[in-house]
């Protein structure tokens, strides 16, 4: 009878083993899956914001134009290098988001992979948990019951 009470403890032991690695692994994959819409957002944000600093840089460009021709001031000498600053910081600007959104993406992703390997880690430790429990629990009984 303990030997069964035995038995029956050790298969209960491995598949609480098995279960809580399963448990771990499908909120690691659920955590990949979180990366990767935050990877998407970031994508999409970072578009938006790209477009947004391009019509900035179109309607500064023409606020500019119409102030130095209501003045009077033809777009040559020092009111073209103002424009072409402003063009070229915009672009600076934009350049930047760019840069600002692939890494966000990058990061995002690399979450997702290294969110991935964990779940198969779980997966493989839980497989190596499982066995273990069963082959300690068997010599354990097979010790107390004499017969290895």
């Amino acid at each position: 009878m303990s030997t069964v009470l035995m038995l029956g403890g050790t298969v209960l032991s491995a598949v609480g083993t098995l279960s809580q690695a399963r448990a771990s692994a499908q909120a690691a994959e659920y955590n990949a899956q979180v990366a990767e819409l935050e990877a998407q957002a970031v994508k999409i944000s970072g578009a938006r914001e790209v477009e947004k600093l391009k019509r900035e840089k179109r309607l500064t460009a023409g606020v500019q134009k119409a102030r130095f021709a209501k003045a009077g001031v033809r777009l040559e000498g020092s009111p073209f290098e103002v424009l072409s600053e402003t063009a070229t910081q915009f672009e600076l600007d934009i350049e930047a988001q760019k840069y600002t959104t692939r890494v966000g993406i990058s990061r995002a992703q690399s979450e997702a992979q290294i969110a991935r390997q964990r779940a198969r880690q779980y997966g493989t430790a839980g497989l190596v948990g499982f066995g273990t429990t069963l082959l300690t629990g068997a010599g354990r009984i097979g010790y107390g019951t004499g017969r290895f």
